[in-house]
């Protein structure tokens, strides 16, 4: 057995029955790599394709293209590439066209979602020129300076230095900052607007445009944005509104490549030591940014019979293997499956390739619609975040200056208030206990920020400043801003910001920070698809009326609810409503309930599918085998109201207009509050979210609104 601890290797020596030699590697041919994966091989091949990876840190070398049939590619890690450079080896065109020889373990990388074989080299000796048809390798030539360039070179460029290279071909790796529109087609630039000196736009033509819709992608800006991609193609000069910028028109959608950060390549097994990742165990728990201290590796090299991680206070513990679900380094699975035989847990390839295939579908499905999958939060972007979200909390306290606003901060929020110290404390204490146990239930792992920073909490004494604020500072003026009793703002420049006003009534405000703190989290869950206005307003009344003891929020919507359908006798589009009426704001926490309760473990793939590019009509009929005319009558019997109808009809200019989450304001008489409002308890939340435990773990982004 081998034991790996602290990056040093200690040998477990096993007496076999005879004796045996380490088995040789595998000859293959270059177009056999999907068939040997996993396998230590040795295979010749002329290199006919060079280029670069990880923005240029990592060289490529291939036979073929990542596009072609019966392609391998072989990586050139930054180190090794660092070997090669005290060699005086210092391009990748030091392999072009020259027959050479690599070994190594093939394993299956995804640029643009299609599979590859790839051999990730280890040392400069895995990969040897040799002579064509030699039974031996012959070392490796030193390169030769050559003066001048062909007409078909491509040169690697920043986006910064592009105009330094007008009329020429490059390549260059960018990250697309902003979207825009010209008469040709759509633009990406590298910035975050197109004046921005240094940024470079990418130009894609209508009938370009046309390509990615007809293979399943949707528009170009919307598929790439905030991801990161390398272009190929000629620079030119663009003069957007009179701005001297560079440019280059895509040509082809191979001019473009993405690597999919769910398709890329999981980290090998014996790499986890000394390395943070996310623990899934069968238990459920999951946590996040956990320390691996030391593994202990089973009958192959990708599996482990347990682990040792970093406890606390330099304390050790170990995870056997059988209370393991699934390890998860930068936002990538291990894609590992339980051995009864083995006692181990080792990487399944199908479970692998079957995820990317579905991961893929739900990028392309989102896509079409406009929306994304949010990428893993970046510890660097965090700060560069949290930088934004202090200079926006700072210019919010100072706008209402005749009032004692003070700012403070939590491992999830930031919270702007001029409620009384005392009180705030009874009330923003909880606020990240509310965020794990609302984490626990979705399945996103303990101690996973999924905001861009944090998330902002506004928070006024006053009606009066409320209105202020919404109307003065966030530049508001819709008629649910003189009506609510607190709005979640999923997108103010990609950040989530929360508003609300207490007044007199303690547990009213109480509920209405727990109600709209749920539509904030919600909101950066998974993806940004929406989810339907009576799920997203049901299930933050169930939560902040079984959080907020002293509130009677959901008897009372419920009552009320069911008192307007008994008149109306129609759900009225209620399904279908950008934003339901408050007067329904029951129903959609009865339907919540309803469905929670029909199907043990559906109400977790529903919501899943919501938000991976699913309607709420494909999504029932998938988990819970039902349409939304079903769901009525369900609904309508369970409220003893047989007759009522499901209206698919939406009146003309009527709910066509998105609104933000509103928690309506309910007058209510002064009251004393004579325990902390926020009473948090796991089986609160767990309770309500039985069906949406173990659910995959969520990157997120802004909600657009």
């Amino acid at each position: 057995m081998l034991s790996i601890r602290g990056g040093s290797l200690l040998l477990s020596v096993v007496l076999l029955p005879c004796c045996g030699v380490m088995a040789a590697e595998t000859e293959i041919k270059p177009t056999d790599g999907l068939n040997h994966v996993g396998e230590k091989v040795r295979v010749r091949f002329q290199v006919s394709n060079i280029g670069a990876a990880a923005k240029g840190a990592e060289w490529v070398v291939g036979f073929r293209t990542w596009k072609d049939d019966g392609c391998l590619i072989v990586r050139v890690p930054a180190d090794v590439k660092a070997d090669f450079a005290a060699q005086n080896i210092n391009s990748p065109h030091h392999f072009l066209n020259k027959d050479v020889e690599v070994t190594g373990q093939i394993q299956v990388i995804s640029p643009g979602g299609r599979d590859c074989p790839a051999i990730f080299l280890k040392s400069t000796e895995e990969i040897r020129i040799v002579e064509p048809g030699a039974s031996k390798p012959v070392p490796a030539e030193k390169p030769q300076m050559k003066l001048g360039r062909s007409a078909d070179s491509v040169i690697d460029i920043a986006p910064k230095d592009a105009l330094q290279h007008v009329g020429k071909k490059v390549r260059v790796t960018m990250s697309v900052r902003s979207i825009g529109q010209a008469k040709e087609g759509q633009v990406l630039n590298s910035e975050d607007s197109y004046d921005v000196p240094g940024n470079l736009q990418v130009l894609f033509s209508s009938k370009l445009m046309a390509a990615y819709a007809k293979n399943g992608y949707g528009q170009p800006g919307q598929f790439y944005r905030d991801r990161e991609i390398q272009v190929t193609g000629v620079i030119q000069v663009r003069n957007p509104g009179g701005v001297k910028v560079a440019g280059i028109d895509v040509q082809a959608m191979d001019d473009v490549t993405c690597e999919l950060e769910c398709l890329k390549p999981s980290l090998p097994v014996p790499e986890l030591v000394n390395r943070t990742a996310d623990l899934y165990l069968n238990d459920g728990k999951r946590t996040a940014d956990v320390l691996i201290t030391a593994i202990e590796i089973g009958s192959t090299p990708e599996s482990l019979t347990s682990l040792k991680i970093e406890a606390g206070r330099g304390r050790g513990k170990t995870i056997p293997a059988s209370a393991i679900e699934d390890i998860v380094v930068d936002g990538i699975p291990l894609d590992l499956t339980w051995n009864k035989e083995t006692r181990e847990v080792a990487v399944d390839e199908s479970k692998r390739l079957t995820r990317r295939h579905d991961a893929l579908e739900t990028e392309k499905r989102l896509s079409v619609q406009g929306k994304q999958r949010y990428p893993v939060n970046r510890d660097r972007e965090r700060e560069t975040w949290l930088q934004k979200n202090r200079a926006f909390a700072n210019s919010a306290r100072d706008f209402i200056s005749d009032r004692p606003f003070r700012v403070s901060e939590s491992d999830y929020f930031i919270v702007v208030t001029d409620v009384s110290e005392a009180e705030g404390r009874a009330y923003f204490r909880y606020l990240d206990q509310l965020y794990d146990e609302m984490c626990q239930a979705f399945g996103i792992p303990i101690g996973r920020n999924i905001f861009k920073g944090k998330c902002i909490i506004c928070a006024f004494e006053r009606r009066a400043d409320f209105i202020r604020f919404e109307t003065g500072f966030l530049k508001k003026t819709g008629g649910n801003v003189h009506s609510a009793g607190g709005l979640c703002h999923p997108n103010i420049d990609g950040q989530v910001v929360v508003s609300l006003f207490k007044n007199d009534f303690e547990a009213r405000f109480a509920y209405v920070l727990v109600h709209e703190t749920s539509h904030a989290i919600v909101s950066r869950f998974l993806s940004d698809a929406r989810i339907p206005s009576w799920l997203n307003e049901g299930m933050a009344v169930w939560i902040g009326a079984k959080i907020v003891r002293n509130d009677d929020t959901l008897q009372k919507s419920v009552e009320r609810s069911i008192a307007a359908l008994r008149q109306q006798q129609t759900l009225a589009g209620f399904f279908e409503a950008d934003q339901i009426e408050g007067s329904l704001y029951g129903t959609g926490a009865a339907v919540v309930d309803l469905l929670i309760n029909a199907k043990p473990g559906a109400f977790r793939d529903f919501f899943i599918d919501l938000k991976s590019g699913y309607s709420q009509e494909e999504a029932l009929q998938r988990r819970f085998d039902i349409t939304l005319d079903e769901l009525t009558t369900q609904y309508a019997r369970s409220i003893g109201l047989p007759s009522l109808t499901r209206w698919q009809r939406i009146a003309k200019g009527k709910n066509r207009k998105r609104r933000k989450h509103v928690c309506p304001r309910r007058p209510a008489k002064s009251q004393t509050v004579t325990q902390p409002p926020l009473q948090v308890g796991t089986e609160v939340i767990q309770g309500l979210f039985a069906g949406i435990l173990h659910v995959a773990n969520s990157n997120t982004g802004p909600r657009k609104n």
